[in-house]
């Protein structure tokens, strides 16, 4: 295990370069002291998985295929074994996409006085889970504070309250933590949208509004806009009930809405920091209606091994991933360019575990666990690709010793510290800070 930490250490050193979207300009001695990493190679891989060809790298479309059988190609060469005799080093990963046609897209909240539009991708983003071709919804809004079920911390949004057919609106991110103690400092998993999605689900609701506010979404409506204004995606196994829409609404824009009503976002969030917090009703009328594109397409995860030396501890497998999906091609920025190169989202990521492989290969002494190279997809739309893995695994879920997540490199100078999270789900972060 410490070795395995020393080696993970390492790793951390590659992310100690400066970049610019067309500036690659190497940084005087930043190559690892060892030789291990080489910051040429990484921004080899870098460039090019951000390349215009690759088109952004959406999910299902060419650009993704066209990265996964770069990375494949570069596992073949460095002498990792595929993961799987009938599949090479690439798992299917099978999902169904939905387009919302924004033209055609309709949000408005009827209160008190009147009725309030919202402007399309400004003020919210929005689309369907069903293979319908046009979404029509008129219903009442249920607030359920942060949509979270945890009894390990005694908490329940939903208080035995039937959900099922109603339109949910649900904050992002934990309780507050200095009001509630709720987990811990860092997000959890209960914090992520992709979970509020997953309960609506369970619950069985006709349909889910997200509200997003910078602070606590830890991101502005821009990244909003740009991931969900392209085709969204769902696995094609997915056994939950879909939902009718799931959209996300930018808080001033329903403050705008409850004006007049004694109710806002920041009273709505008050009232939920609490463990005695109830579901309840808001006095508006959602009217929704929109067209949507719908198709099924086959992704990939790709997966090398480096089988592990140890017969003691060569069946546990420690895997290192991170995801080489971005957002494709979507709104033009100021110069008219549509391509989102997601160069430090994830990028930055699949290259350094690209040269993380090449160093174990290479390295004198070898691993004595199983070590797993796996960059996913659609990590941009849900954690799919991980999501699709977990429950699709080439190996006992028992047998993984730990995964390490790298999303995003760093590309803003030397550090003397890093940051991980949650930090509640592993005790590898402690002997981490001990070495």
């Amino acid at each position: 295990m410490r070795r395995f930490c020393l080696l993970f250490s390492s790793w951390v050193l590659v992310s100690l370069f400066v970049w610019g979207k067309t500036d690659f300009r190497p940084l005087p001695g930043t190559d690892s002291v060892d030789g291990s990493f080489s910051e040429h190679e990484y921004l080899g891989h870098l460039e090019f998985l951000a390349h215009d060809l690759l088109e952004g790298r959406a999910t299902g479309d060419r650009g993704a295929a066209l990265a996964a059988a770069y990375i494949s190609t570069q596992f073949k060469v460095l002498g990792l074994l595929p993961y799987s005799r009938e599949n090479g080093y690439l798992q299917p990963v099978r999902l169904k996409g939905f387009k919302t046609d924004y033209e055609t897209s309709v949000m408005a909240f009827d209160g008190r006085d009147g009725r309030k539009e919202l402007t399309p991708l400004q003020e919210y983003c929005i689309n369907s889970e069903t293979d319908l071709k046009e979404i029509v919804c008129q219903d009442g809004l249920l607030f359920v504070g942060y949509g979270i079920e945890a009894p390990e911390y005694k908490w329940d949004d939903f208080k035995g309250v039937d959900v099922a057919g109603k339109v949910l609106v649900v904050l992002v991110n934990d309780p507050d933590y200095e009001r509630t103690h709720f987990a811990d400092k860092s997000m959890s998993y209960y914090g992520r949208w992709v979970y509020k999605l997953e309960m609506a689900r369970r619950k069985r609701a006709k349909g889910i509004i997200l509200l997003h506010h910078e602070r606590e979404a830890t991101y502005n409506w821009a990244v909003v806009r740009n991931s969900w204004s392209v085709e969204r995606m769902l696995a094609d196994d997915q056994k939950e009930q879909p939902l009718l829409f799931q959209a996300w609404v930018n808080h001033a824009a329903l403050d705008r809405a409850l004006d007049g009503t004694g109710l806002n976002y920041a009273l709505l969030k008050k009232k939920a920091d609490n463990r005695r917090f109830r579901p309840m009703e808001l006095p508006l009328r959602l009217h929704v209606e929109f067209r949507q594109m719908y198709r099924q397409a086959e992704c990939h995860n790709v997966i090398g091994v480096i089988p592990g030396t140890d017969e003691r501890l060569q069946d546990e497998a420690v895997i290192y991933t991170a995801h080489f999906d971005h957002f494709g091609i979507g709104l033009p920025d100021k110069t008219g360019d549509r391509i989102y190169n997601g160069a430090m989202d994830n990028a930055s990521g699949t290259a350094a575990l690209l040269c993380l492989a090449r160093a174990f290969m290479q390295h004198p002494v070898k691993p004595k666990r199983t070590v797993m190279i796996m960059p996913v997809t659609g990590e941009e739309l849900g954690l799919l690709g991980s999501t699709w893995f977990v429950e699709h695994a080439p190996l006992k879920l028992n047998d993984i010793a730990v995964v390490i997540n790298k999303d995003c490199m760093n590309h803003f100078g030397r550090r003397d510290s890093f940051s991980a999270f949650p930090a509640e789900y592993s005790s590898i972060l402690q002997v981490v800070e001990e070495i």
